[in-house]
């Protein structure tokens, strides 16, 4: 499976976990369901507190659906709607291009400020975009080593 990464600030729009957890991504390319579609109320496990500390933590993100699923010890616990950047399915080229990044990252931060409900910082750029910006000559080697350095 294709893993893929958000853009800087992932947006939650229901529900809510902690940080500083280690975060894989992955695409799925069935359709977005219709805008008229209504949501089915939340399951019963959806709707009870989780039980913290999660036991290895990881976020699946289906970019194509703006869906994020939460697992811990290899079992879903939650799925959420998610904000994504204008052009979500493209990879990320360049600053600017309004595209979602992807690869592997990590939460690193919480916005607690955000306008939205949960707003996530992640490890992006992550060491292949670094890589692949400094053989493309969009950043120097003290750039990518810096880069490199952080993650």
């Amino acid at each position: 499976m294709k893993r893929f990464l958000l853009l800087l600030v992932l947006t939650l729009t229901a529900g809510g976990f902690g940080c500083q957890q280690r975060t894989s991504l992955a695409h799925e390319t069935s359709s977005r369901a219709p805008a008229n579609h209504a949501p089915a109320a939340l399951p019963v496990e959806q709707r009870t507190p989780l039980k913290l500390p999660l036991k290895a933590p990881r976020l699946v993100v289906m970019k194509s659906q703006r869906r994020l699923e939460l697992y811990a010890d290899g079992k879903l616990l939650r799925t959420y709607k998610i904000g994504l950047g204008l052009k979500p399915i493209p990879d990320k080229q360049r600053q600017g291009d309004r595209a979602t990044p992807e690869g592997d990252f990590y939460v690193f931060t919480r916005n607690e400020r955000s306008a939205f409900y949960l707003s996530l910082g992640i490890s992006y750029p992550n060491i292949e975009d670094a890589e692949r910006g400094l053989r493309a000559g969009m950043i120097s080697r003290g750039v990518h080593d810096a880069i490199v350095k952080a993650i």
